[in-house]
């Protein structure tokens, strides 16, 4: 990377070299990079200096040298560009530019594990909460799925309409519960620094994931539970592997009968294929929205603040200042509505990218 350099003179006036003397740069649309591997390229590892923040809708400009050729990556409010100096021959310069950034960043990549693996230790970690998208995506679903249900002008065809909507209700809705409790996690008592974070996201089933957050629920009342391992081992898993699990994958011949699904004893929630017309639908449909009130009513119970600031959309932070914070907070209904409050407001400044 010794071709690239930094006028530190220049560095301060990176804003009126690029965006007022456009004219004198050939602009870009950056498709190969992301914002943030530029960050940690350049700035990072390399050690250059960014310029950010410098106008309004601008979020950060890096300006440096490549064989004397003024080079930046600007990043706006609705784009990623890379300005480059007018010259006789430029898109060979931008393309042996290009390539030699991303040769720095396939490299750079083995130390950000490195990193992250550090940071994933330390609990530096910051959940994505997607509980409003959940929320929307019932909510379109379960139009869906009663306007099939009451609207028989096209019949069989509003069936097998309900039919896919409801086995998209149920992938869903084994989504939003694993999602719900990982999000719960700092919030509970199960969070401690010596338990690894990394296997309890990724490695540790949803039952055992309920297990942990929810420790009492499931240890007085196991009818949660089962509902929840019959949503994933009967419409769940068979969606998700193409119809065919352990539980069912085909019809087997019993003598004197004939063919029969293998998993008799649940005739109804194992045999997801039909031949025309599906069946069973109301009662799939009453039982999923049964699962998702059950549980809904245990996040209140057991963390009725920390649920009110995962409904609120707020990403939720690992690590143990945070934590600590969410435990103190989460004590008072107020406080709580005033951390909700101010935590959205930053959100939505920095959304507005309004600097």
């Amino acid at each position: 990377m010794i071709d690239f350099t930094q006028p530190i003179t220049f560095v301060e006036e990176a804003f009126n070299q690029i965006i007022i003397n456009s004219e004198d740069f050939i602009i870009k649309e950056e498709d190969k990079f992301e914002p943030y591997e530029i960050l940690y390229l350049f700035q990072h590892i390399l050690g250059m200096k960014i310029d950010f923040k410098p106008f309004e809708k601008i979020a950060f400009i890096l300006y440096f040298l490549y064989r004397n050729i003024e080079i930046a990556f600007v990043l706006q409010k609705l784009s990623f560009n890379l300005y480059i100096q007018k010259i006789i021959n430029y898109e060979s310069i931008y393309n042996e530019l290009r390539t030699k950034i991303w040769e720095a960043i396939k490299l750079s990549n083995e130390l950000f594990k490195i990193e992250a693996e550090n940071s994933i230790n330390k609990r530096n970690i910051v959940f994505p909460n997607y509980y409003l998208r959940f929320e929307r995506a019932f909510e379109c679903l379960e139009q869906q799925i009663e306007y099939n249900f009451t609207n028989k002008n096209d019949w069989p065809k509003c069936d097998h309409r309900a039919d896919c909507f409801i086995n998209s209700y149920a992938i869903y809705l084994v989504s939003y519960i694993e999602h719900i409790t990982i999000l719960l996690y700092p919030f509970s008592d199960y969070y401690d620094i010596q338990n690894d974070i990394k296997k309890f996201v990724v490695d540790t089933k949803i039952i055992e994931k309920i297990e942990n957050i929810f420790p009492d629920i499931l240890s007085e009342n196991t009818l949660i539970k089962d509902k929840i391992n019959l949503l994933i081992n009967y419409i769940r898993n068979p969606i998700a592997h193409g119809y065919l699990t352990k539980n069912y994958f085909g019809n087997i011949l019993i003598p004197d009968i004939g063919y029969v699904p293998m998993s008799y004893s649940n005739y109804k929630l194992s045999i997801q294929y039909y031949l025309y017309i599906p069946f069973n639908l109301e009662d799939q449909y009453t039982k999923m929205k049964e699962i998702k009130d059950i549980f809904d009513s245990i996040t209140e119970q057991f963390y009725p603040n920390g649920i009110e600031i995962i409904k609120s959309g707020l990403d939720i932070h690992c690590d143990t200042k945070s934590q600590n914070e969410y435990l103190l907070i989460t004590k008072d209904r107020e406080k709580t509505k005033e951390y909700i409050i101010r935590k959205s407001y930053e959100v939505n400044y920095w959304i507005n990218m309004d600097w």
